[in-house]
């Protein structure tokens, strides 16, 4: 039986990505596998990367009310895991950056209060951010 993760992978492949790994197993195995076909097929890591810090800066910055809050909060989400993804080092003070500026101060300011003297990390904004 296959695993959950070769079906999400799947369900976000369309067209000529989802043919070129078309025949593979779904599988936690095979994920590898498919992973370096659709990059010999489909280019460079790099502009995969760039398109995530570029949804960064670009992600609206939110107004006081929750239900708005939750659309900047997934984006930003979104585009931090797609990069961990690509394996690069989201623990620096420039995603914390980018991330408080789009937040509204009253929203900070709790975030503040709940951080305390820790310093921020963007693991300790997103947990934060998160709840």
């Amino acid at each position: 039986m296959a695993d959950v993760g070769g079906y999400y992978y799947q369900s976000k492949l369309h067209g000529t990505a989802q043919s070129a790994i078309s025949g593979l197993q779904l599988s936690n195995e095979n994920d590898d596998v498919a992973i370096d076909i659709l990059k010999e097929r489909f280019g460079d890591i790099q502009n995969a990367v760039n398109a995530h810090y570029v949804e960064l800066i670009n992600v609206l910055c939110a107004s006081n009310r929750t239900s708005e809050l939750r659309f900047p909060y997934d984006k930003i989400e979104s585009n931090l895991r797609s990069l961990e993804a690509l394996n690069q080092n989201i623990d620096q003070d420039v995603f914390i950056s980018k991330i408080t500026t789009k937040l509204p101060k009253t929203v900070l300011v709790k975030l503040e209060i709940q951080k305390g003297s820790d310093r921020w990390t963007v693991d300790k904004l997103r947990d934060l951010l998160k709840s």
